[in-house]
């Protein structure tokens, strides 16, 4: 067994480290790998020899289907399709992270994934338990490269023998699996240092099927349960923050564009979702709206709400609300009406750059303040087309 130290800011080092973790694996042998949790020993799905092999370190039956491991989340769609919204949140927010998503595939999405790996049927039960595979990115970028150096199908548990802790350094992990594995890569002592959440996530909006965990789950509000098996670094009260979506609407004075917004977006989500706007909370999304410059308390103008309640938007009982630290910091996206809208923003939270974008990418949605019925009735377009752009790229 050889025991290697990866060095951070060593690409040599971190190459031949890798075509030594794709010659064992591809020769149907184990490598223990770092990740920010504990240490995993990994296996390739696409060899007999390798699955056999973590199969008896882990005294588990031929039945049993070791959890996924991917090097990056976009390798999340080679194994199944997160079409619901708390699926597709958890995969966005939590990963690379501390969680593995056990997610319910139909038949013909796993065959289309096996065809799309290459693979033939008889390698089902090696990612797939009864129409279940565990997904893990783990957010250690040196143990991410060891899962891509491992080839399309890396299947992994954590370092140890059944009944004894995981290990959380390299030692620990050689010391648990000594005469079982040909390489141990040194990552590091793992930062958790205790398991990863798992969650299940089922029903129709994941794999085309009904059903849930008995009724022990959490709703989305759009036919999907998910529900927390082991807490580990995430409590429960976290996954479900992470499962939830909210949206920021920013601008001046937050009594006419972006209350328009806010309406406009709740709108277009519950069409979407096929739900109405006010059980949008329980299908797990909220948006709010805020003005970079606002007094607390104004009402919408009258032209504002003129002009999206012909599209049969309902904002009258607006009250204004002024841009806050907590705001930002509460939500997942946030759309200004113009650039300025934007740095102000960020004058409030630096780091919120990411996730702040302009409704229209193109140009600033003017003010329409004092002007007439029409000008609001061009504004609320130009928002809703933005808009329309915009929420494809969320996880709803």
């Amino acid at each position: 067994m050889q025991v290697t130290t990866l060095e951070p800011g060593n690409p040599r080092q971190h190459e031949a480290i890798a075509r030594q973790v794709s010659q064992v694996l591809r020769a149907g042998g184990l490598v223990v790998f770092p990740t920010e949790t504990v240490y995993g020993v990994a296996a390739s799905a696409l060899s007999d020899e390798g699955v056999d092999r973590l199969r008896k370190l882990k005294q588990a039956d031929a039945s049993r289907a070791f959890t996924v491991h991917i090097p990056e989340p976009q390798a999340i769609g080679r194994f199944a399709e997160l079409t619901g919204g708390a699926a597709r949140r958890l995969a966005m927010k939590a990963m690379p992270g501390p969680i593995t998503l056990l997610v319910e595939v139909t038949p013909d999405v796993i065959e289309r994934c096996l065809d799309g790996l290459g693979l033939a049927g008889e390698y089902q039960d090696r990612i797939y338990h009864k129409g279940v595979v565990g997904l893990r990115c783990p957010d250690h970028p040196l143990g991410r490269e060891v899962l891509a150096a491992g080839g399309s199908a890396v299947i992994a548990s954590s370092a140890n023998l059944p009944g004894e802790r995981p290990p959380v350094d390299a030692q620990q992990a050689a010391e648990a699996v000594k005469g079982h594995v040909e390489l141990v890569v040194d990552g590091g002592h793992c930062r958790y240092a205790k398991p990863s959440t798992i969650v299940k996530i089922t029903g129709a909006a994941v794999g085309g099927t009904t059903g849930g965990d008995g009724g022990t789950g959490e709703t989305g509000g759009d036919g999907q349960t998910w529900a927390v098996q082991r807490e580990g670094v995430y409590d429960k009260r976290y996954i479900s923050k992470l499962t939830r979506y909210n949206l920021l609407m920013v601008c001046t004075g937050n009594t006419c564009r972006s209350p328009m917004a806010e309406g406009i977006a709740r709108q277009m989500i519950a069409k979407q979702l096929g739900v109405q706007p006010d059980r949008l909370d329980q299908a797990g999304i909220a948006v709010r709206s805020a003005g970079a410059y606002a007094s607390g308390g104004m009402a919408a103008t009258p032209e504002a709400v003129r002009a999206v309640a012909a599209a049969g938007v309902d904002i009258s009982g607006h009250q204004s609300t002024p841009l806050t630290r907590e705001l930002v910091d509460w939500a997942d996206v946030i759309y200004c009406m113009t650039a300025s809208h934007r740095l102000a923003v960020l004058e409030v939270v630096p780091s919120a750059v990411d996730k702040t974008h302009m409704v229209d990418p193109g140009a600033d949605i003017s003010d329409p303040i004092g002007a007439d019925d029409e000008v609001y009735r061009a504004t609320a377009e130009a928002i809703r087309r933005g808009l329309a752009h915009r929420l494809k790229e969320l996880p709803l």
